[in-house]
This record gives structure tokens, C-alpha cells and sequence, in this order.
């Protein structure tokens, strides 16, 4: 019963959290590298 209340939408909604978290952190990861290397150029 449990397996069956967490198919479907449950899972596909943790996916969507989880590539959405992904998604923001490459961006901050990004960014941050950006930086570090505008600093670093003279």
C-alpha cells in the first residue's frame, strides 16, 4: 500500500526537487569560479 501511494507523482516531484537543486547549485558553483577568476586575472 505504501509502494503504491509513493509511485508516480511523489517520485516524479523529488526529481523535480532534485534537478532544480542541481540546477542552482552549478549556477552558485559557477558563478563563484567566474569570480575567482576575474581575480585572478590581473
Amino acid at each position: 500500500m505504501y509502494n503504491r501511494n509513493y509511485g508516480g507523482f511523489d517520485y516524479v516531484r523529488h526529481e523535480h526537487e532534485v534537478r532544480t537543486g542541481v540546477a542552482i547549485h552549478s549556477e552558485l558553483l559557477t558563478s563563484v569560479l567566474n569570480r575567482k577568476l576575474l581575480t585572478l586575472i590581473p
